[in-house]
């Protein structure tokens, strides 16, 4: 337990610190207007899509490194610099297309301006994803909580500069800059880094072989629940005003608890690469921590019955959640994540017309909702568990 903890707590922190850098704009940004929130938020929207294309890039560093095989970080690095940098030019240049669902929105001009500048955030985050991947894979995940903390500082102190005191003339423009550019310092010191200590390696390696992988756990990552959640935001809009604004806030509240998921993976990944063993106690202790943290968030938002059912709903959601996340990695760690996309892909494909379905028959509530989407989540765990399941056996019987 003791080396689960020592590795998933800085993971965990230094991906909880980075949210802290979207929850710094939101502050700066709300002192001037409370539709800058709204724009940002919609811009989000398909830049969290075109970005996770790149996501996988750190999870293959990590699980090559944590398996001791060579990464030739310049061959790696020009590798993403060359796809984000295709990415954040098509984002740009299909900016009209992207944000097709926001055509009849009045604040329309003010979305694509926002998202054609933070589209170019994708180039210095994939080495943010490279650089973060090998560290965890060589098991100093606490590294990457430092280079978390001075992004947040870096984007702090640009925020200032270009939205406390305008000093671009439009708040929204200072913010994307501001992020682009720390986002792009810390890589840079990211590299400096890695020179300095001499983790840059040159040895020979199978780039095809990374590349594939990589493209793999992306595509998982753009069928994941994550983006399926982005996609599920735009039915949650046709739902009551205060519905929604109970959904959102339990999103946002729980969002600590839900990186931590996401941190566990990253552990699973590095510990069956090294094959070490996991307590399940640890689903356990997740179990009952988000029970506690639910009854003082329901305290904290003084939620009515509809929210007290649907924040249950949400717990359980969030604890198969963490199961799932802990299936998708032992696949991974197998390069078997092929498998895992035609799942989740599949459920997602079901689950969107489902929702579609619900909704044309005026039944979408924010009930509806949490229970279709805990249903099929449990779905997918128990086929993928299925499929582990007769793949461990098969490997016994050999």
């Amino acid at each position: 337990m003791k080396k689960v903890l020592a590795f998933t707590i800085p993971t965990w922190s230094a991906m909880v610190v980075n949210s802290l850098i979207g929850i710094t704009d939101f502050w700066f940004l709300s002192q001037i207007s409370k539709n800058y929130m709204s724009i940002v938020g919609i811009a989000y929207i398909p830049f969290s899509i075109i970005s996770s294309l790149i996501v996988g890039i750190g999870i293959e560093a990590n699980r090559t490194k944590a398996k001791g095989n060579p990464i030739n970080f310049w061959y790696i690095l020009i590798f993403v610099l060359i796809l984000s940098s295709s990415l954040s030019i098509l984002a740009q240049g299909f900016s009209h297309y992207f944000l097709f669902f926001t055509w009849d929105n009045p604040m329309y001009k003010e979305i694509k301006t926002y998202f054609s500048i933070i589209c170019y955030a994708i180039i210095p985050t994939s080495i943010l994803y490279v650089c973060t991947g090998i560290l965890r894979g060589k098991g100093l995940p606490k590294k990457t909580l430092i280079f978390s903390f001075l992004a947040v500082i870096l984007n702090f102190f640009l925020d200032f500069l270009f939205i406390k005191t305008n000093l671009l003339g439009n708040p929204l423009t200072g913010c994307a800059i501001a992020t682009v550019i720390a986002d792009s310092l810390v890589a840079a010191i990211y590299i400096l880094y890695f020179m300095k200590k001499r983790f840059v390696d040159t040895s020979k390696m199978d780039i095809r072989k990374f590349v594939t992988n990589a493209l793999i756990n992306s595509t998982e990552k753009l069928f994941s629940v994550s983006t399926l959640q982005v996609i599920s935001n735009l039915f949650i809009a046709k739902i009551s005003v205060m519905q929604a604004s109970i959904y959102f806030g339990l999103d946002r509240f729980f969002s600590p608890l839900l990186l931590f998921s996401y941190s566990f993976f990253e552990w699973v990944l590095y510990s069956k690469s090294k094959g070490i063993k996991t307590s399940n106690s640890i689903y356990l202790i997740y179990f009952v921590l988000l029970v506690v943290y639910n009854s003082i968030v329901i305290q904290f938002m003084n939620l009515d019955r509809i929210g007290l059912i649907y924040s249950c709903i949400y717990v359980v959601y969030l604890f198969i959640f963490f199961i799932e996340r802990t299936l998708v990695a032992n696949f991974f760690a197998k390069e078997q994540g092929k498998i895992v996309n035609y799942v989740i892909l599949s459920k997602n494909i079901l689950f969107l017309i489902t929702l579609f379905i619900v909704s044309n028959l005026d039944k979408l509530s924010l009930l509806s909702f949490g229970v279709v989407n805990l249903l099929f989540l449990f779905g997918e765990a128990i086929c993928l568990m299925v499929i582990l399941q007769k793949q461990n056996k098969h490997l016994k019987m050999v």
